[in-house]
């Protein structure tokens, strides 16, 4: 069981680390956000190869485009949870 916990431990500090070098640590809103929401899009459907889930969950805008393509890849429904409908 510790070999799994510390197998887990890794996994997560390699996805932060993966999410990290591609979005970096500055602001989100920095350059061009539509594109940064393509590319977690993209990581977010590489990264759940692979893994069994029941539903996606999107909270606004921003993860809207990584929750639909996931649930077009995995065939899982999408919820949408949409919390402002306001410019950012």
């Amino acid at each position: 069981l510790e070999d799994d916990d510390a197998e887990e431990a890794a996994l997560r500090a390699a996805t932060a680390a993966r999410i990290r070098a591609a979005f970096g640590t500055g602001s989100i809103y920095d350059g061009d956000v539509l594109a940064k929401a393509r590319e977690y899009a993209d990581l977010v459907c590489e990264l759940a190869e692979g893994e069994e889930f029941d539903l996606i969950h999107a909270h606004d805008w921003m993860t809207f485009q990584a929750g639909e393509a996931l649930s077009k890849q995995s065939g899982r429904p999408l919820i949408a949870h949409v919390h402002a409908t306001e410019y950012d």
